[in-house]
């Protein structure tokens, strides 16, 4: 459950960025509004005073001598010019309600208008719209107090005419600027009513997300700690469901390594007691190897001088060199100094091996077959362990096989992985999956006369080369030891 001040602090937190992002909004959106209002009204603006000048199909002069009055007064010729174009301005004005417009003349000043005025004819217009016979093109300029919208202020857009080249008069349009500010505030008020409505719908959705996930979080912490892992719940925020998902590995793992660590702690305790086996079998077999050369001496003395019993004394010295042999692999265990490596190739050990188990094999009428391959890179080794390993893991490859038997000897060198694999192949009995997980281990054999340290010496030495030894094994089809040493120790 998420602490409810945590919850306040980061609504609130929502709350302020989005209200402050939103009047932002409101005022870049007035902004644009005002802009876009006055760039409509000049549009407006100056289509109306286009629309007076094309719709005055003759100069004034041209006005004043068709209606003949050249020789008038100036307020007769004025109004006789107003009862020609005050028609014009008024069906203009008509279809433009709202806007004042008219035409003027700079002897005449204002000769038609809308709103119209009888009072305003003949007056001169603002010194802001007299401007445009200085500059002699379109201008739109603000006007205070404008007389023709009783003091209001305008915008105006006035529209210079020509006539064979000459600047005789212009047309105004206008309008108030309150009427801009009033759209401008219209469109106001709306985007103001439009943003207070998305900041509620904002708030609302963030609380009701914030609510939503606080669910979610609570009910994927009573999850993880019942590990009931029921991932249905959350399908609202399916963001969560990795997070169970590696909690629930996390878990999983933590549970593997504690198991793990305990069957280490076991290893080690069992490593610890086989050191002590070691180091005292160490020490009681240097005691019994002396006495042990000495009576094997004695009985080929002997035999020597015995012929009768030769078969009694070649079944002892063949029990006593058994024993010289299981003296030997005790010391192979209890050997834990380093031995010096040189640089040797594997093939040339492998071939040595050979010629030493081939009338073994030749007798039991077991086939050998070597694959070796060529150009070995060299590595370094104690050419003597290894030898022993060799020997070791041919010798019972040859006992798990009958007559007919086929024994697959091999070398690879794997560049991408930089290391040498040697292979060892029978089509023996085979080991039983349920032995495999122990055949290393000390004193584990099935052997009759077995002393179960063979494969135990062989893994301690190839581990001391760096490497590793596997076995992978069928009942009834035969078993494969592989050893890789890498080339990159010394």
């Amino acid at each position: 459950m998420i602490p409810k001040n945590i919850t306040k602090r980061v609504i609130l937190f929502l709350t302020i960025i989005v209200t402050i992002e939103l009047i932002f909004m409101t005022w870049s959106c007035v902004d644009t509004s005002r802009k876009a209002v006055f760039k409509e009204q000049e549009r407006n603006l100056v289509e109306i005073v286009s629309r007076l000048e094309n719709d005055l199909p003759q100069s004034y002069e041209k006005i004043i001598e068709t209606n003949q009055t050249k020789k008038l007064s100036e307020s007769e010729r004025r109004q006789s010019l107003n009862r020609y174009l005050q028609p014009i301005v008024d069906k203009v004005a008509a279809e433009w309600p709202g806007y004042g417009m008219g035409y003027y003349e700079p002897d005449l000043k204002i000769l038609a208008l809308s709103p119209y005025n009888e009072n305003l004819l003949g007056r001169t217009a603002a010194e802001e719209a007299l401007k445009v016979y200085e500059q002699k093109k379109l201008l739109i300029t603000e006007i205070q107090n404008a007389f023709t919208w009783e003091g209001y202020t305008i915008l105006a857009a006035n529209q210079p005419i020509f006539k064979d080249g000459q600047l005789i008069g212009h047309v105004w349009a206008n309008t108030k600027i309150q009427n801009i500010n009033m759209e401008i505030l219209k469109n106001v008020i709306h985007s103001v009513i439009i943003t207070i409505l998305i900041w509620f719908t904002l708030i609302f959705l963030i609380w009701w997300s914030i609510h939503k996930i606080e669910n979610c979080i609570s009910e994927l912490i009573t999850q993880i700690d019942k590990g009931t892992g029921d991932f249905s719940k959350f399908e609202e925020v399916p963001q969560l469901v990795p997070v169970l998902e590696t909690v629930e590995n996390l878990k999983t793992n933590l549970q593997k390594e504690y198991q793990e660590r305990h069957l280490m702690l076991q290893e080690l305790s069992r490593l610890d007691r086989l050191n002590i086996v070691g180091e005292m079998a160490a020490s009681v077999t240097h005691e019994i190897r002396n006495p042990m050369t000495v009576i094997m001496g004695f009985v080929q003395i002997i035999a020597g001088k015995n012929k009768e019993s030769a078969k009694e004394f070649d079944i002892i010295l063949e029990e006593l060199n058994r024993v010289n042999q299981i003296i030997e692999d005790f010391l192979s265990m209890a050997r834990s100094k380093v031995i010096p490596k040189c640089l040797r190739q594997l093939n040339t050990i492998v071939e040595s091996i050979y010629h030493l188990v081939y009338a073994e094999a030749v007798n039991k009428g077991v086939t050998m077959e070597m694959n070796l391959q060529k150009d070995l890179p060299a590595l370094f080794l104690e050419e003597k362990e290894i030898k022993q390993v060799v020997l070791n893991l041919l010798r019972n490859a040859i006992e798990a096989m009958d007559s007919e038997g086929i024994l697959q000897i091999s070398t690879h060198y794997d560049e991408q992985n930089n290391y040498l694999l040697l292979s060892i192949r029978d089509n023996g009995s085979g080991i039983p999956e349920e032995n495999l997980k122990d055949i290393f281990n000390p004193f584990y054999t099935t052997k009759e006369n077995g002393t179960g340290l063979g494969l135990s010496v062989c893994k301690n030495i190839i581990e001391k080369h760096g490497g590793t030894i596997s076995v992978a094994s069928t009942v009834g089809e035969g078993t494969l030891f592989q050893i890789k040493l890498p080339l990159n120790l010394t």
